[in-house]
């Protein structure tokens, strides 16, 4: 596999198996915390999410929101704006 086969993804994927019950995000203001296992969870979540709405490969998205596990969606109705950019 070359540098530009291996995705951000997989490195998702390969860290929720190595690491899986390792911390990977904390929150500085409370102290919340997400391991690797369930931050792949979180992504997946999301990936399936903009694909119900019709986003697809080579689509640009842009997020406006803070910096925190709110704006991941780990908070039910705390998520970002959601930006869709289309060639016209």
């Amino acid at each position: 596999m070359g540098l530009y086969d291996f995705s951000f993804y997989d490195l998702i994927m390969r860290n929720s198996v190595a690491f899986a019950d390792s911390i990977c995000w904390k929150e500085m203001d409370d102290d919340r915390q997400m391991t690797f296992a369930d931050y792949k969870k979180r992504v997946d979540i999301l990936a399936l999410g903009l694909s119900q709405i019709g986003i697809t490969k080579g689509d640009r998205l842009g997020v406006v929101g803070k910096n925190s596990l709110a704006t991941t969606g780990k908070e039910e109705g705390d998520m970002g704006i959601l930006l869709r950019f289309r060639n016209a």
